[in-house]
């Protein structure tokens, strides 16, 4: 943009940053989410890609010994996209949030953090990205889930006609209201547990896109502070760390650390652990971020 302004290049970017004010100050929804578009939508749809790419690579490993027919591979990895994208989509706030309010930055830094309409069209982003999640994960991921287990069934009797399979009716495989009833209806074991889990991980997946879009905003706020590089404050701190703490956090909340907790409450506290506590953190670092900075007496020479 700075090169289609012309030269001076400073000037230019005086101008850009003047623009860039303007539309803190006074612009409308429509030119925020122009920026949006313009300069964090393209990068963030690449890095998506990027792990969608790698998620279904993965697919295609552990599916390789089942068959070697490209077709079913390839439906095989259809099937999985539904799923793959309710798992990336929140995770795809991380990078667009930070982009987003970075770019709008550049003409007052500070205070842009501050102003009511980033944090609008920052929640409204996350709020879609997490309803279009949502919406996937109830109507196509069970149907799909199911086409795909009906597949591998398929071509595992084509070279084993007499193999019988278990029941694989599992939450997995329903809308939320069918795995309320399916779970109702089922005894208290382990695999009621399993069940239990993939049922509150429907809903904490969702909500999950509105953690990524608070860790989103503490990430731009980081970026614009010049505490490190922007861009390694967008990978390590805006990436890498709430993802890890994610699967870290998942990953430990276990009966062998929890044993005074009921096996029926362990599987909901297992699904919304990261979400309270990455929320909560993102939530205390965004205050502290905003509140007015003040100079210690010894800058001032007292």
């Amino acid at each position: 943009m700075i090169k289609r302004l012309g030269k001076p290049q400073h000037y230019a970017k005086t101008l850009l940053q003047a623009y860039l004010k303007e539309v803190q100050d006074e612009g409308s929804l429509q030119e925020h989410l122009r920026i949006v578009w313009k300069q964090a939508l393209t990068p963030v749809l690449g890095i998506m890609l990027f792990f969608c790419l790698l998620f279904i690579g993965n697919t295609f490993y552990l599916f390789s010994n089942l068959s070697s027919n490209p077709g079913i591979l390839a439906q095989i990895g259809v099937l999985s996209l539904p799923a793959i994208f309710v798992l990336l989509s929140p995770v795809s706030l991380l990078s667009l949030i930070p982009l987003y309010i970075f770019k709008l930055g550049e003409g007052a830094p500070l205070a842009v953090l501050r102003q009511p309409k980033t944090w609008v069209v920052s929640l409204c982003l996350s709020l879609s990205i997490g309803v279009i999640g949502s919406a996937v994960q109830e109507y196509v991921v069970p149907s799909a889930n199911t086409a795909l287990i009906n597949s591998i069934k398929q071509e595992m009797r084509r070279t084993q006609p007499n193999l019988r399979f278990e029941d694989t009716h599992t939450v997995r495989n329903m809308s939320a209201r069918e795995a309320y009833t399916f779970l109702s209806n089922k005894p208290n074991n382990e695999t009621r547990q399993k069940n239990l889990l993939d049922y509150y991980t429907k809903f904490s997946l969702p909500l999950m896109s509105l953690v990524f879009g608070l860790f989103g905003l503490l990430t731009a706020g980081l970026m614009l502070s010049g505490l490190f590089h922007p861009y390694y404050t967008l990978l390590v701190i805006g990436s890498v760390l709430p993802l890890f703490s994610t699967y870290f956090i998942y990953s430990s909340v276990t009966q062998d650390h929890f044993s005074t907790i009921s096996k029926s409450t362990l599987p909901l506290l297992q699904a919304f652990a990261p979400n309270l506590l990455l929320g909560g953190i993102a939530l205390l670092f965004l205050v502290g971020l905003l509140l007015p900075q003040q100079h210690s007496r010894l800058k001032k020479g007292y």
